[in-house]
């Protein structure tokens, strides 16, 4: 099978994170927790989405914000996944370790990985590769510390992981 790259849904969803998630089709914000459950938001009262240096923070309409620490954040979406927070028609088998890194990131997946772009929080694309390997290392030494999004594209699917740069 081919590589074809997949990158609309992924930009269209930090597009809505970005610019305000009121106009997505979903009616509700999803953030799925480290310890397997999951948190849901109407997208009528949530205002904005802020992402400080330690926490994702939630300001809705009724004026309490809601914190979530990027220690307890596994991910967020407009979609509902199961309870174990894997769409198996979405997410692909691909590894990012480690999670926590200072030189470089190797990426693993049982099929060719297509390409790969590493996204900063305010959605600003800072590298696009395409390496076509079922693994590949990748350079993040020259990065700020802070926290990055892989939109990771491979042969079965797209997926993102979330790395976080010392």
């Amino acid at each position: 099978m081919k590589c074809k790259v997949k990158k609309a849904g992924f930009l269209l969803l930090c597009g809505m994170m970005l610019l305000g998630i009121s106009s997505a089709k979903s009616n509700n914000l999803y953030v799925y927790l480290t310890n397997g459950t999951k948190q849901s938001f109407s997208v009528e009262t949530v205002q904005k989405l802020t992402f400080t240096d330690n926490a994702l923070v939630i300001n809705q309409t009724s004026g309490n914000p809601v914190n979530v620490s990027y220690a307890n954040l596994r991910f967020f979406s407009l979609k509902e996944f199961s309870n174990s927070g894997v769409d198996t028609q979405t997410i692909t088998p691909v590894n990012a370790f480690p999670s926590v890194a200072v030189d470089k990131v190797t990426l693993t997946s049982e099929t060719n990985i297509c390409s790969v772009g590493i996204y900063d929080l305010q959605g600003r694309k800072l590298l696009e590769l395409a390496p076509n390997v079922q693994q590949t290392d990748i350079e993040v030494s020259t990065y700020p510390a802070g926290i990055y999004l892989l939109h990771i594209s491979n042969e079965a699917g797209v997926t993102v992981k979330k790395i976080i740069k010392k």
